[in-house]
């Protein structure tokens, strides 16, 4: 027998319940042999374990606006476009300005600019990093559309940079970085933009009612008000009662979810009654529906309301707006070109 193999086998026989207690590296070491065995499977399984529990425990609070890289990737098939678009009307949007809040990645603004062609479609994020991977989506999209590019003319007022024509897609989308519920000096804020005819809030009403609570939900919805002109819309989407309590679950460690989660009076279901209330200012509200597709699973399919701001502007705080208004030029800047 090899010299090896005679060293090891009274190991064998006389240690094995002091090679468990003592550990296999050290025992052997000790009879001067070589480590060539792998450590205990059971001790490997307790540290996976242990590692996949602190890795947990990172996650969670990560996405404590709901801000989830990949969002698109179980929100929405690759194959077709966002269901939610079959429940807008491409009137409203034609040759209007845009804004959609909490865009994340981008992909339902793209979807929104490319099928309905608005004169201009900004998305916002309080994410720079999905703005980023947003911007990027631009790109992809003029290399795509750069036929179409070529030819296009548009005509643009050299002093004051207005639009006459639309700009075609994707020149017409732009991303930016902002977190829209951060708090004004009041409810009409001198910085917001008042001029947009549409406003959207898909799926993002939860984050701001969990980490701002009922005044910081109700401060955001007279914000979206006082940013549309007489006669806009604003198009949200809220996520229902029970999504609050899994976020809740799943941000144990942020104290403003739990603390916000512990009073807040307000529910979903109730939002279109709130959004005409003197508390808000909207003049109704329309339910559009629920997306109808066989794909998405339940919990993605949420109702849809479109609210009306009047058309004539009676509350003092809206004509505080119309101030503003007149006192702010509202020429149109053309979006940036972004390439990498």
């Amino acid at each position: 027998l090899s010299p090896h193999i005679i060293q090891i086998i009274p190991i064998i026989h006389e240690g094995r319940k002091q090679m468990m207690n003592e550990g296999w590296k050290e025992l052997l070491m000790s009879k001067g042999t070589v480590n060539t065995f792998p450590a205990p499977t059971e001790n490997v399984e307790k540290r996976g374990k242990k590692r996949v529990r602190e890795e947990g425990k990172e996650e969670r609070g990560k996405y404590t606006h709901g801000e989830y890289d990949g969002y698109y990737n179980y929100r929405v098939s690759q194959q077709g476009d966002d269901p939610r678009l079959g429940l807008l009307e491409k009137s409203w949007f034609t040759g209007a300005k845009v804004k959609d809040i909490g865009c994340n990645s981008g992909k339902l603004t793209m979807a929104l600019a490319r099928c309905f062609q608005p004169r201009y479609m900004l998305g916002v994020d309080l994410n720079a990093t999905l703005i980023k991977d947003a911007r990027s989506r631009i790109d992809r999209a003029a290399k795509e559309y750069a036929h179409i590019l070529k030819t296009t003319r548009t005509r643009i007022d050299k002093d004051t940079s207005e639009i006459f024509d639309p700009l075609p897609y994707p020149l017409n989308v732009s991303f930016e970085v902002e977190d829209f519920t951060a708090s004004p000096a009041s409810d009409v804020d001198i910085s917001l933009d008042h001029s947009f005819d549409i406003i959207c809030a898909f799926s993002v009403t939860k984050w701001i009612h969990l980490c701002h609570g009922d005044e910081g939900l109700l401060r955001f919805f007279r914000r979206v008000l006082n940013s549309l002109k007489p006669g806009g819309r604003f198009i949200v989407e809220p996520q229902d009662w029970r999504s609050y309590k899994r976020a809740r679950t799943k941000n144990r460690q942020s104290a403003t979810i739990a603390h916000h989660i512990a009073t807040i009076q307000l529910r979903p279901k109730d939002f279109p009654t709130i959004l005409t209330s003197s508390d808000v200012g909207f003049d109704s509200v329309q339910f559009l529906g629920r997306p109808d597709d066989d794909n998405l699973p339940a919990g993605f399919r949420r109702p849809i309301y479109c609210a009306h701001k009047k058309n004539k502007e009676k509350s003092t705080v809206v004509e505080s707006s119309r101030i503003v208004q007149s006192a702010i030029p509202l020429s149109y800047s053309p979006p940036p070109i972004h390439h990498k």
